[in-house]
């Protein structure tokens, strides 16, 4: 991913990314959204005014890596706008609430076209840090949200996005796992 210096008043984000082509493409796509809004990428060790953590949920090793991702935009800027998606933010949602213990916005997987927006919502003009959600039973999601992506970074080949996270019935034994 690019990143630039960020000028003086200008809106600043961490994105990480962890998991699947899938999410990656979608990473992507969440940066030319933010960079279409004119905010600037940092790198997430540094502080930003908005952290977006695109998690995964496949294996209890990426559900683990999903938590100390937020923990580490938590201690880096307390202050800041925390977006959680991707499938661990869809099966955990409650972990991720007590996680945060502030407020936090959730968004779901056919809801990712809308993140930017939802990121945004509120913090541009007052930097409002409210809790907002998109939010639905990933069981019954069946739309592919249309996310656009102009580049992809450093990386000389794309993605090709044909599926909105992963296959539920992983997700499902990974969230009966996660609450008992």
């Amino acid at each position: 991913m690019g990143f630039r210096k960020a000028e003086k008043n200008t809106l600043t984000v961490a994105l990480s990314t962890l998991g699947c082509k899938v999410n990656q493409y979608e990473s992507a796509a969440f940066q030319t959204g933010f960079d279409e809004k004119g905010l600037t990428l940092v790198p997430f060790s540094q502080a930003a005014d908005i952290y977006v953590i695109n998690t995964c949920a496949v294996t209890a090793k990426a559900g683990a890596q999903s938590r100390q991702l937020i923990r580490r935009a938590l201690r880096a800027n307390p202050a800041a706008r925390f977006v959680v998606t991707g499938c661990y933010a869809q099966i955990a949602a409650d972990e991720i609430r007590n996680l945060v213990n502030g407020p936090v916005t959730i968004v779901n997987n056919s809801s990712k076209h809308l993140l930017v927006e939802t990121a945004l919502a509120g913090l541009v003009q007052n930097r409002n840090k409210e809790r907002k959600e998109v939010l639905d039973d990933i069981r019954n999601e069946s739309n592919i949200c249309r996310l656009p992506v102009r580049r992809f970074g450093d990386r000389t080949r794309a993605f090709l996005k044909v599926q909105d996270g992963c296959n539920v019935t992983v997700c499902e034994v990974l969230a009966t796992s996660i609450s008992t």
